[in-house]
């Protein structure tokens, strides 16, 4: 049997549609706006929330969601002092901290994080995540730290009524650092 020859036409448009094809094949799926987003379970909602470093020096942004209202947090200065901090979700708000000397903020003894993430920002970067949160009474906390110290610190709470919404951060860092803007949004139940 003869197959009649090819022109180099006809070959360069094969090899383009065929590489056409491998590429949509390839990238399918790939075209979402950022991360999915989780689906809340019953008595949960999404918790968005962004950090951006409008500072002009890197640091790393620890990001805390506590399922329960935080009454406290254990700071730990450099000569080894430890000190708690009350009544950080007395009333819904923002509580913002930048004290000096500070090496650590730990959750006290017997609560833990539901879920914990942490995100390297340099001068002007921004980051955002998404995270399931029980509706109601969980506590958000946000912790700037820098060369073994913590430049700043904010907790979240929109009361037992309410739930967390979005929290857009804006901080740099420094012994102490400082939060330019923390942008608190809840819902109702």
């Amino acid at each position: 049997m003869y197959a009649p020859a090819q022109t180099s036409d006809s070959m360069t448009r094969s090899r383009r549609i065929i590489a056409v094809l491998a590429l949509v094949v390839v990238t399918a799926g790939c075209a979402a706006d950022g991360p999915a987003t989780p689906t809340p379970a019953d008595g949960e909602t999404n918790v968005t929330v962004s950090v951006e470093n409008d500072g002009e020096t890197p640091y790393t942004a620890e990001v805390l969601l506590v399922p329960e209202r935080l009454g406290q947090l254990n700071v730990e200065y450099d000569d080894g002092v430890s000190q708690p901090v009350t009544n950080l979700s007395a009333v819904r708000g923002v509580y913002a901290f930048a004290w000096r000397n500070v090496t650590d903020v730990r959750l006290p003894p017997g609560v833990e994080a539901r879920s914990s993430t942490r995100f390297q920002l340099g001068p002007g970067d921004r980051v955002e995540t998404r995270l399931s949160a029980p509706a109601g009474d969980a506590t958000l906390v946000v912790v700037i730290r820098q060369n073994d110290r913590v430049a700043a610190w904010a907790t979240m709470y929109c009361g037992w009524e309410n739930t967390l919404g979005r929290v857009d951060v804006r901080a740099s860092a420094g012994n102490p650092g400082r939060f330019t803007g923390v942008d608190l949004s809840c819902a109702q139940r």
